[in-house]
């Protein structure tokens, strides 16, 4: 399922994700969808350990790396988020990128 019905029931995909993760807890794109739905819902402290879990599982990931960043950009952590950029070679331009896409996430539609 993934987060292909997020846009139309985005607390039924999170239940839905969450199930999954239950089951298969070091499934790095169930962690990293589970992570994102919460943090497009505003729910940022529950989505920190799924984004942060998923990185772990898979440190050469670049979507969870991606979202961990925007997640704490999102959450005001800048020094944090340059830390993990850092620590993963991502580039100013690529940082610049996700902060674009981070603005683009809070403003309203």
């Amino acid at each position: 399922m993934r987060l292909l019905y997020a846009g139309r029931d985005l607390n039924g995909a999170v239940q839905h994700l969450r199930l999954a993760v239950q089951r298969r807890p070091t499934d790095v794109l169930f962690r990293n969808d589970l992570g994102y739905a919460l943090m497009v819902s505003g729910r940022y402290k529950e989505a920190l350990p799924e984004l942060a879990t998923a990185v772990e599982l898979d440190q050469t990931g670049q979507l969870s790396r991606n979202n961990l960043i925007m997640l704490l950009l999102l959450t005001k952590d800048e020094a944090r988020a340059r830390q993990v950029a850092r620590d993963s070679g991502v580039s100013d331009d690529e940082l610049a990128g996700l902060r674009r896409k981070t603005q683009s996430m809070t403003k309203p539609r």
